[in-house]
């Protein structure tokens, strides 16, 4: 970690559960990077549980990534019907952070292996890569990244709701 450049808000960590990280995430502004600063702006003033864009968490080694989820916390017993308000009575945030890569592998080891692998898309991301790429546990080579399924399939777009 090195020390927040200097901006009109902080949102350090001063708790990590249930378990203790790996790599100690206790004092990281959540707010030092857009992405993330983005989600909790957006979160604070709609008073709205809000999920954040792919993000890196810093301390994964995998370099795996996911997105989190926040929902803003305010004073007790303060108006906060306003934008006003809200960014004025906010406490905090209370954070769950989601591996895509872990869901995909809970969700599917149970699952008989049938030769299908499986992508995971944020359809509001702006880049277009994939969340996360699982690989059938039927392949020989299970090597394969999100991004070289991705030039595997050029132009492709994948079918989503409006």
């Amino acid at each position: 970690m090195i020390p927040a450049q200097e901006r009109n808000e902080y949102f350090p960590i001063y708790f990590s559960g249930p378990q203790p990280a790996k790599k100690s995430i206790v004092g990281f502004d959540v707010g030092s990077e857009p992405t993330r600063l983005e989600a909790l702006c957006e979160s604070r003033d709609s008073g709205d549980v809000v999920a954040s864009g792919r993000i890196r968490f810093i301390q994964d080694s995998e370099n795996a990534g996911g997105f989190f989820v926040c929902l803003p916390v305010y004073e007790k017993d303060k108006p906060v019907k306003n934008v006003a308000d809200r960014r004025k009575y906010l406490l905090g945030f209370i954070l769950g952070v989601f591996r895509p890569s872990d869901m995909l592998d809970a969700a599917l080891q149970r699952l008989t292996p049938e030769g299908i692998d499986v992508c995971l898309y944020d359809s509001s991301g702006l880049n277009g890569q994939p969340l996360d790429f699982h690989a059938s546990r039927t392949r020989e080579d299970r090597s394969l990244s999100s991004t070289q399924v991705d030039s595997r399939f050029p132009g492709h777009e994948l079918p989503h709701e409006t």
